[in-house]
């Protein structure tokens, strides 16, 4: 007879008040553990709400993005299984009472769920993830990640597409101008910044290699060009997979996306004059 397989529930948050207990009360009796690490000083309620669901709480110096903690997160796993969730995500009714059994298959390693965008008030049903599904669950064993800005945890193994749903409500629109401005001009510099490190200098979980992957080599190297290639590959392809039936909610998360490219080549390029 198999072992029973554990899940452990990871969260990197910062100042998430208004969400985090939503999130916690989703995977209350549903996993084995929780790990929350935060970006840096907490300035809200966040850890006296986490402290009431569990007490594997970490504070990290401040970065501004989440990837970075994920590594580290992932070490202090217990559990066989990793499911990566934010602080504004949940599971879904549905997820909450299949997950378990969904573990239990030895023949699986990864799951990837419905995760549908939002633009803060209403679900949008075609956005740049036109497929809607992302990778959540992961057996610990064959997952890997390199801790840095837009890199996500990924599986060695055999991923699995389930239409069981994770629910992602921020509270806000994240595809505005006004947003892009401030957040994602952030993301983009920070992102510059890690690019350029040496390879080793970022903390990363199981990673069989020894180098940058071919698409960062590249990006660092020449910068504008590939920012400009990268952001139009990216605008044909979520257009191509139907980020257009969405409206214009959909064509502008496209288009936002696109522009991250060019503004992340940039950010780069500054970066290294400096």
């Amino acid at each position: 007879m198999n072992t029973r397989q554990t899940i452990s529930a990871v969260i990197i948050a910062y100042n998430e008040e208004k969400n985090i207990k939503a999130c916690l009360e989703s995977l209350v009796n549903v996993v084995d553990e929780i790990i929350l690490v935060h970006d840096g000083k907490c300035n809200d309620q966040t850890l006296t709400i986490a402290e009431e669901f569990t007490d594997k709480i970490f504070t990290r110096s401040h970065v501004g993005i989440a990837q970075p903690h994920q590594p580290f997160a992932y070490e202090r796993v217990s559990s066989d299984w990793i499911l990566q969730i934010d602080a504004d995500e949940r599971l879904s009714p549905e997820l909450q009472n299949e997950i378990q059994t969904l573990v239990q298959d030895d023949k699986v390693d990864a799951y990837e769920f419905l995760w549908p965008l939002t633009n803060g008030k209403k679900f949008v049903k075609y956005g740049l993830y036109a497929s809607g599904h992302k990778m959540f669950l992961v057996r610990k064993s064959r997952c890997f990640m390199i801790g840095m800005p837009e890199d996500a945890i990924r599986s060695y193994g055999n991923v699995i597409k389930s239409n069981l749903k994770i629910i992602h409500e921020p509270g806000y629109n994240n595809y505005t101008w006004k947003k892009f401005k401030t957040k994602w001009i952030s993301w983009a510099k920070i992102h510059a910044r890690y690019l350029l490190k040496d390879f080793f200098e970022i903390q990363q979980f199981q990673v069989q290699t020894n180098n940058w992957p071919k698409e960062y080599i590249r990006l660092t190297k020449t910068p504008i060009s590939v920012g400009f290639l990268d952001g139009f590959k990216t605008f044909l392809h979520a257009i191509l997979h139907g980020s257009w039936l969405g409206g214009w909610t959909g064509i502008r998360i496209t288009i936002y996306m696109s522009i991250y490219r060019i503004v992340l080549g940039q950010a780069i390029k500054k970066a290294k004059q400096n």
